[in-house]
């Protein structure tokens, strides 16, 4: 139990979601100027359905429709996160790296926008797929729009069919990325599946610090905060894995973005264990 009181505290400190910026014809400067520019999507503090078609508000369109929006700038704020994968182009290389973050810190507006363009600039590039592929489905705050579907799978099957020119490591996240999309299949037992799919690829890779965060969080979306019982004395099925993954990440790479921004293994930890009583004896209650 001190074990997990000190994990929780210590992404406790670390949580600091990373700041939406605004639209890229007008760059923020401020903490204020980017939340008034995208507010930041609401958080879920109860238990909810992963499952359920999440509809646009009526007065909306999709939040995944970017007609009209003008090409995403680099944003050179966001911290130093370079994940190794394969591209000819290193613009299109920063600009996934961008995408990445921004999902990360929730963003998934933003996060779209850099793995498009990252697309554009080279259209070989399998993980910028990858990248609209994972920030199109659901996530810790919301389930997936269902009107996302089709655009999830085209982009994921593009990942798989590009990743044929790159790392085995690059082959399995597009390969399990596919599960989440794969016809026929309905949401739960789709998520079932990637989150089957995304352990084996952090059995393959227990080094990278990124697929062991993307490994908890499919364990996490099998049921979003929902994750102890009897009050918080006992843990339900997935949470023990998805624990183990984030504080295997956060302790064998301390210096990564997850450690000093709070976003990807700090964001999600703090999600796993403050949804639960066990937040109050992280702080000594």
């Amino acid at each position: 139990m001190r074990r997990l009181a000190t994990t929780s505290f210590f992404l406790a400190t670390l949580l600091l979601p990373t700041l939406g910026l605004a639209l890229d014809n007008q760059r923020p400067v401020t903490l204020a100027q980017a939340e008034q520019a995208h507010p930041a999507q609401k958080t879920e503090t109860k238990p909810f359905d992963p499952h359920a078609a999440h509809a646009p508000a009526p007065s909306a369109g999709p939040w995944f429709d970017l007609s009209g929006l003008p090409p995403p700038r680099r944003a050179d704020d966001l911290g130093r996160h370079r994940y190794a994968i394969t591209v000819a182009n290193e613009e299109a290389r920063a600009f996934f790296d961008q995408g990445l973050i921004y999902a990360y810190g929730f963003n998934h507006l933003e996060a779209l926008r850099a793995f498009r363009y990252a697309q554009t600039l080279d259209p070989e590039y399998a993980m910028c797929f990858w990248g609209e592929a994972y920030v199109l489905g659901p996530n810790l705050n919301l389930s997936m729009e269902a009107g996302a579907t089709a655009m999830a799978r085209t982009a994921a099957e593009k990942a798989v069919a590009k990743a044929t020119k790159t790392t085995p490591k690059e082959q399995a996240l597009a390969a399990a990325i596919l599960m989440r999309y794969a016809e026929p299949g309905e949401r739960p037992e789709l998520d079932r599946r990637y989150a089957e799919a995304m352990q084996r690829v952090a059995q393959s890779f227990p080094d990278d610090p990124d697929i062991a965060t993307l490994a908890a969080e499919s364990l996490m979306l099998l049921s979003p905060w929902d994750y102890w019982r009897d009050a918080g004395r006992a843990a339900k099925e997935h949470t023990p894995q998805a624990l183990k993954l984030l504080e295997s990440a956060l302790a064998a790479h301390p210096d990564h973005i997850a450690a000093r921004r709070g976003s990807s293994a700090a964001h999600a930890g703090t999600y796993l264990l403050a949804a639960g009583p066990i937040q109050g004896r992280a702080r000594g209650k």
